[in-house]
């Protein structure tokens, strides 16, 4: 039988309308009628009156071992050490008697104070079949609420206990979520029907979220990557973070006739993605009409130029089948190529820079690649330049004696009439600039014998306005400029050859590999040079090491290569 508890209502209709009593201790019974009396005694202490009202707390109940008797106790508030107590006798009631073999009956102890502020309190014990009494049960819950123990002790001999201990069944009311409280409870039933049902409820923790491993992806032109992850429990939650990649690793190197290979990374601010990284293809490298001023401003890039050979002979075999353009150049798949007939210095010892001998006499084709210059002087938007490599080879003058021009004897090395200034402005700025010619200036190129070796000079010209032209004999030496100020070997002078220049005759010095001047050319400045040789006419040039000297104006083999300079404007706004 499934207990339930006794109500003070139930216990007040018992006295007012009679009910069996029986007295536990001496375990007889008697039938009592409406006009018995239930004797009772109460011992009533208070305190004495304060002079204040006062204000009390709430009462406390202490029972007897024996439950005879119930003692209630308040407290003022405000003055502590100030209280009311009062011990009432307990009346004994049967509620019900056992019936059958397997209904327990039901007895309650009362006690009743006097004072109205102490509430009737009730104590149920339960009355066995053999009219043993038991104290009510009571529950205890393992700490993981899996299991309950229930227990009820004899009320005359607590060495007589009914334990029982089961397992609970757990069942999740409300399951939690990812933020929010869940509810379970645990529910124990026993066998023994003198022990109700326990119930215990708990709530559940947050699960807190189940993320899903990051996905990555890349957009189209992979500069973008966006992480993405979300909550497996179907709360709607994600994390997303969408980032630059940067090109942080060239694989490959790319040219003007294959795509390089790099690497891009995308790294983000949340801990949770990781580094990722994607190969991408390098766009082939293409021709820029505008010049390309360096970041830290010490060369620039403009204009195209025959300068590396090449080998791939599906690319040859097409060149061979098409007609140069009006440039002379030929173009294909929007590559510039060019070749020439091998005539190099030495016939017999001159290479390429991978080592393969130049073989006189044979066609060669080669790439067209933008020029790179080195900045000698930088103003507001006006730039000196000089070009970074040899990139001809070109005779100083085409003439070995004087000549009269307007009535002036005009020697071989007057540059005004020289074959090199000639080439420079009109050969190699039309091929250099095809693509644009805007950016050059109109220079006054100062040919006065304070710019050569010698002053006076019987061989300096008027000044020239020129768009390209060689450097001075004294420009080579402007600390200004980089260069030192002495004519001895320095390596601020050299300047290597490109394959083109080595095929086209430039003489050049055949170092060790290891050796800096690998490749480094002869090269010509546009300074004649002062002699006292009759009819030996020179110009001065730089040597591979660097060192300042002077050459015959009229090689027919092995000649000082060419190195242009020239003038620039450009608008840095």
């Amino acid at each position: 039988m499934k207990k339930a508890f006794l109500s003070l209502a139930f216990v007040t209709s018992l006295l007012l309308f009679g009910c069996n009593s029986q007295n536990p201790s001496s375990g007889s019974q008697q039938e009592h009628n409406d006009s018995q009396t239930i004797s009772s005694a109460s011992s009533i202490s208070s305190s004495i009156e304060s002079q204040h009202e006062h204000s009390w707390g709430e009462p406390s109940y202490v029972w007897a071992d024996d439950y005879s008797s119930c003692t209630a106790e308040r407290a003022c508030v405000t003055d502590p050490d100030h209280k009311e107590s009062e011990t009432a006798t307990a009346e004994y009631h049967i509620v019900s008697n056992p019936t059958g073999e397997d209904d327990e009956g039901v007895g309650a102890y009362v006690a009743d104070f006097e004072n109205p502020a102490f509430e009737t309190q009730i104590h149920d014990v339960i009355i066995g079949l053999g009219g043993t009494i038991w104290n009510m049960p009571t529950y205890t819950w393992s700490e993981d609420h899996l299991t309950c123990t229930a227990e009820r002790v004899d009320f005359d001999n607590p060495r007589i206990k009914e334990t029982e201990t089961v397992d609970a069944v757990v069942n999740v009311i409300t399951p939690a979520k990812c933020l929010t409280d869940g509810l379970e409870e645990f529910v124990a039933d026993f066998e023994n029907e003198a022990f109700t049902t326990q119930i215990y409820r708990n709530a559940i923790d947050p699960t807190g979220h189940n993320m899903s491993d990051p996905t990555y992806k890349f957009s189209y032109y992979k500069v973008l990557c966006t992480a993405h992850r979300e909550c497996l429990n179907g709360c709607g939650y994600e994390e997303k973070e969408t980032v630059q990649t940067s090109l942080e690793e060239i694989l490959k190197e790319p040219t003007f006739e294959e795509e390089g290979m790099g690497r891009r990374w995308a790294r983000f601010k949340n801990p949770a993605f990781k580094a990722k990284w994607i190969d991408v293809s390098i766009e082939r490298k293409r021709y820029s009409a505008e010049p390309v001023v360096s970041q830290d401003g010490r060369t620039i890039t403009y204009g195209i130029y025959p300068q590396s050979r090449i080998t791939d002979e599906a690319i040859i075999a097409e060149l061979e089948n098409i007609y140069p353009e009006i440039n002379g150049y030929y173009k294909y798949n929007d590559v510039y190529y060019i070749n020439l007939e091998a005539q190099p210095y030495m016939r017999f010892d001159s290479q390429f820079d991978n080592g393969d001998d130049i073989q006189y006499g044979a066609k060669y084709w080669f790439r067209c690649e933008p020029l790179v210059w080195d900045v000698l002087f930088a103003g507001s938007n006006e730039y000196l330049v000089v070009s970074r490599l040899v990139l001809d080879c070109a005779k100083w003058s085409a003439y070995g004696k004087r000549r009269e021009i307007d009535g002036q004897t005009i020697y071989p090395n007057n540059y005004e009439y020289s074959y090199a200034r000639a080439f420079l402005n009109g050969y190699f700025y039309d091929k250099a600039f095809t693509l644009n010619k805007d950016y050059i200036a109109t220079t006054e190129v100062d040919n006065r014998a304070s710019t050569t070796n010698a002053d006076p000079s019987m061989y300096a010209c008027q000044n020239t306005y020129d768009k390209l032209f060689l450097l001075s004999y004294k420009d080579y030496q402007n600390v200004d400029y980089g260069f030192p100020n002495h004519t001895k070997a320095a390596a601020e002078r050299y300047s290597k050859t490109s394959e083109y220049a080595r095929v086209a005759g430039v003489t050049y010095y055949d170092a060790d590999p290891e050796n800096d001047e690998k490749f480094t050319g002869f090269y010509w400045t546009r300074s004649p040079h002062y002699s006292v040789l009759d009819n030996t006419f020179y110009a001065a040039v730089v040597y591979p090491d660097g060192e300042m000297s002077h050459s015959k104006v009229t090689h027919e083999e092995g000649q000082p290569g060419i190195r242009p300079a020239m003038r620039l404007l450009i608008n840095n706004q």
